[in-house]
């Protein structure tokens, strides 16, 4: 039978490995499960006594198909599907024009078309830019192509997919969000399409009088204010703005 003197020696013995599991970061959890489990303590008495060892497990490695499966977020996170009406032909000049509308862009009449095409009924889908992309950049992503794709590349499908707007449906969509924007004065109430209407931008493609793809870019800050840009102009854009396309796949991309 142990003495008392033995039981108070193991007492201070305890308090000792308490006192330097603290410094190692042992903790309750630690302690109660060593405590509590016969089997594991045999098991670091055997380390003690030297007839085993202790064994660092390594940290499994990722599968690429784990990889694979972490959710990226969205370069262009799907907002809005816009029913747009069949158009006629009308001159590019007589575009974006009105009482709502503020700066306008002399490129957008000098590099455009004078006549604007006419088109038939299509579905316009606004996206917002989850990061910060090019115009080009924001194009890829939508496109589903590599991030250094050709510039050629990107604006060939962008018509081919026939993902360009012309201004008269521009003029549709921007009308709709005005009166949406001032409907407790209006007894038309118009539609929140999509676009933004706090002073940053929202991108359409369109096609120049050349065929090449350019960007009109239409903030609204009071007035809708309109500018022209090519696609490859290399200024980036931060996240939010809106890219408005025609006959888009409605999805994160």
């Amino acid at each position: 039978m142990r003495s008392a003197s033995d039981f108070g020696r193991d007492h201070g013995l305890i308090l000792e490995a308490v006192i330097t599991g603290r410094k190692a970061g042992w903790g309750p959890d630690e302690w109660a499960k060593l405590a509590n489990n016969e089997s594991l303590m045999r098991e670091v008495r055997k380390v003690l006594l030297g007839t085993a060892s202790i064994q660092s497990l390594v940290p499994a490695q990722p599968t690429e198909d784990a990889e694979l499966n972490v959710k990226k977020p969205a370069r262009l996170n799907f907002l809005n599907s816009v029913s747009l009406p069949a158009m006629m032909e009308k001159e590019t000049s007589a575009c974006l024009e009105g009482d709502h509308f503020g700066y306008r862009d002399p490129d957008i009449d000098s590099w455009l078309p004078k006549m604007q095409p006419a088109s038939a009924a299509a579905t316009a889908v606004v996206y917002g830019l989850g990061e910060s992309l090019t115009f080009a950049g924001m194009c890829r992503a939508a496109l589903r192509i590599a991030d250094d794709a050709p510039l050629d590349e990107v604006e060939r499908l962008l018509k081919e997919r026939n993902h360009v707007l012309t201004l008269q449906q521009l003029d549709d969509m921007i009308e709709r969000q005005e009166k949406f924007v001032n409907s407790r004065n209006s007894p038309q109430p118009g539609e929140d399409v999509g676009l933004h209407t706090d002073g940053l931008a929202n991108f359409f493609p369109v096609l120049d009088k050349n065929g090449k793809v350019g960007v009109v870019r239409v903030p609204r800050d009071g007035k809708w204010h309109r500018f022209v840009r090519r696609l490859g102009n290399d200024y980036v854009w931060t996240r939010g703005r809106r890219l408005v396309l025609s006959n888009s796949d409605a999805s994160n991309l």
